[in-house]
């Protein structure tokens, strides 16, 4: 079977552009892969220094401002008291009916 010389033609550009195209998708997801390593470097440094803000903030020898913005941090990270979550709970949970026949 002989195929039309247009049609090979258009494999081979194919080809070549496959060829191309190939160490520059490696190149960009590389370069991807290393932005995202960074990005969630940077997140956990972020974490990191916020928590270390709060812990100080929350010593006995913390100053007013400090007391605020130890409570700003509380708001953004602060894990909720269990009697808070239980409370929450109740209040948003529907109250029962009753469904009878009259």
């Amino acid at each position: 079977m002989m195929f039309p010389p247009a049609f090979l033609e258009e494999m081979r550009k194919d080809a070549q552009l496959l060829f191309t195209l190939s160490p520059i998708t490696l190149a960009i997801k590389t370069r991807g892969e290393k932005l995202d390593d960074t990005t969630m470097q940077l997140g956990a440094e972020a974490f990191d220094a916020a928590r270390t803000v709060y812990s100080v903030t929350n010593a006995p020898f913390a100053k007013a401002a400090l007391r605020t913005a130890s409570d700003d941090l509380a708001k953004r990270y602060g894990r909720r008291k269990k009697a808070d979550i239980v409370a929450a709970q109740s209040d948003s949970s529907p109250t029962p009916t009753m469904m009878g026949h009259a």
